[in-house]
């Protein structure tokens, strides 16, 4: 091969290096340019008000009998249990144990939800039912929301401001003449309002159940949802 003809070559291999070396920075900055996005974050706040539609009551059966009475003892004290609020109750905790005299003393814990209207009457018919060596005690009724009931309000929550966002894509498609779309959503929920105050049971509980009884006052609870929406070009 002549000296030309290597020479020729040479000279050609240079000039595609260089073309590229040039042509290269301005290809990828318009790929840059291209996969720009513009971007808007929104902040929505929403707010739900949850009341429960039932009253939680806890109650605590104590009960003291010789060993072979022991289970006699406990079906008439789950059957007193329907005769204060007819409803299906859970017991929550079982415990036996010996007293001094060599008795049987029997501890249950059980608890029912039920509609504040079924509470008419409630302590009469726990004084009813118990007797000596059987005690039946109102240890609680608890007015809070149930978890199905505060979720069922953020999700309301949830969905309006949903709604809100569409809606806010929507009118910056009609003045920046862009369309948006939702990009990503993060909630955040906070929980307000709900305090259980406690007062002193009526004298009629106290002669029913024990002295200290305390009973809780309904309060209402705010559920509080925020949400950060991020709308893409």
């Amino acid at each position: 091969m002549s000296m030309k003809r290597i020479e020729f070559i040479c000279i050609y291999i240079m000039a595609i290096l260089i073309c590229s070396f040039m042509s290269s920075p301005s290809i990828a900055g318009e790929e840059n340019r291209n996969n720009i996005r513009s971007k808007i974050i929104l902040d929505f706040t929403q707010e739900e008000w949850v009341k429960a539609s039932t009253v939680r009551v806890v109650v605590n059966i104590s009960a003291l009998s010789k060993e072979q009475n022991l289970i006699r003892i406990k079906q008439e004290a789950l059957s007193g249990l329907k005769k204060i609020i007819n409803s299906e109750w859970i017991v929550t905790d079982y415990r036996r144990s010996k007293d001094r005299s060599g008795l049987t003393r029997l501890n249950i814990r059980a608890e029912t939800r039920v509609p504040e209207g079924k509470l008419s009457g409630i302590y009469g018919r726990v004084k009813m039912v118990s007797r000596e060596g059987l005690q039946i005690n109102i240890t609680s009724l608890d007015y809070s929301p149930t978890l199905d009931e505060i979720e069922t309000a953020k999700a309301r929550a949830r969905a309006r401001i949903y709604k809100m966002a569409v809606k806010e894509a929507k009118k910056l498609k009609e003045v920046m003449k862009i369309d948006f779309n939702i990009f990503q959503i993060d909630f955040s929920e906070e929980t307000h309002g709900f305090i259980k105050r406690q007062m002193k049971a009526p004298v009629m509980m106290e002669k029913a159940t024990m002295p200290s009884q305390l009973i809780s006052v309904p309060r209402n609870m705010k559920i509080v949802v925020n949400a950060r929406v991020i709308l893409i070009q």
